[in-house]
């Protein structure tokens, strides 16, 4: 029995022997690769995280590789994209996206048509034409206001002379604004057979003159004969007809006379009201009456009244802050009241 085992054992090992030995040269394949092998066709792949780690980072430097030309091309033809906070910002700001597209700025003076502009003193004065020939010449900065802005009651004449339906004061003061509207021009020199002007010219007196036409009173006729009346109360020189009520210094001793006296105090803004007459005093000339005015309806933002004068053609005005101009004196400040009363009406 022993002597049999013993075969037996060896027979078993001779047999393991050549097993062994014919797996180390590859006669039978190792049992170690079939599981594998059998794994990668029945169940999935298991993730190996280093390998996987190692992909995406290849993957992530494949990604940050330059684009090959075609595609650098293609994009170059197409808009940049941007964020939504980009576009945003883009869209707040239309002048660095589309300058061009902006119109170019313009200056009043190109905006306004020519023929509708007066002219200018650039820097001093400006004149603005308005409706039913209202000139005003006024400080650029300043404001125009009139009787109800200061709570001043205005002046209305119970007189109508010319039987028009609108009361003295107010048609001298259209009359002046309508005179000026013609935009004379300054001449002093200008003499005219019949008195009145007729070429476009004219000076100082000739706005009073007009003015007082608007109401139906001809200061030409009444001058002409108030110094045949009262020669005495005219200056030297006076007695032509043609020229004397365009004078100043025969216009003093006339409204003196026959229109309403108030005060000369130019700080008393009420007391001047639209219509009124000033006349005016020139040191220049040796202190006799050298300018005549009519008190405008318009008052500056103190409460000053305009006038509206004709000077000369430097001053590029009708209508002005002007009644307290250095250059000038008052001399008296006249209301025409009931002059259609007077004996220069009773005695043909």
């Amino acid at each position: 029995m022993k002597k049999y085992l013993c075969k037996v054992y060896k027979v078993t090992a001779v047999l393991l022997a050549l097993s062994l030995l014919a797996a180390g040269c590859g006669i039978i394949p190792a049992e170690t690769e079939a599981p594998a092998s059998r794994e990668a066709h029945s169940l999935p792949t298991a993730v190996n995280p280093a390998v996987e780690t190692e992909k995406e980072s290849a993957s992530t430097e494949e990604s940050a590789l330059p684009e090959t030309p075609p595609e650098e091309t293609e994009a170059s033809s197409l808009p940049p994209e941007t964020s939504p906070e980009e576009s945003a910002s883009s869209e707040s700001t239309p002048e660095e996206t589309a300058p061009p597209t902006l119109p170019p700025e313009t200056t009043p003076a190109e905006t306004t048509p020519e023929e509708t502009a007066a002219p200018t003193k650039e820097g001093l004065w400006s004149e603005v034409p308005t409706e039913e020939a209202n000139w005003a010449t006024r400080a650029v900065s300043d404001i125009i206001y009139v009787n109800a802005d200061f709570g001043f009651p205005t002046y209305v004449s119970p007189y109508d002379f010319d039987g028009d339906g609108i009361e003295d004061q107010a048609d001298i003061l259209q009359g002046a604004k309508d005179y000026v509207a013609t935009r004379p021009v300054y001449d002093s020199s200008a003499y005219y057979a019949g008195g009145w002007p007729n070429d476009g010219r004219g000076v100082c007196t000739d706005v009073l003159a007009f003015a007082l036409l608007a109401a139906g009173y001809d200061l030409h006729e009444l001058v002409s004969k108030d110094v045949a009346m009262r020669p005495g109360a005219y200056p030297e020189g006076a007695g032509d007809s043609n020229i004397d009520y365009r004078r100043t210094r025969n216009l003093l001793p006339f409204m003196e006379e026959y229109f309403e006296k108030l005060t000369i105090d130019p700080y008393d803004y009420e007391a001047w009201q639209p219509g009124d007459i000033v006349l005016f005093e020139s040191p220049e000339h040796g202190m006799w009456p050298g300018h005549v005015a009519i008190v405008s309806d318009r008052r500056a933002s103190d409460g000053l009244p305009y006038l509206i004068h004709h000077t000369n053609n430097d001053r590029y005005s009708y209508e002005e802050d002007y009644l307290t101009t250095p250059r000038r004196i008052i001399k008296g400040h006249y209301r025409v009241g009931n002059l259609g009363a007077s004996i220069l009406y009773q005695n043909p």
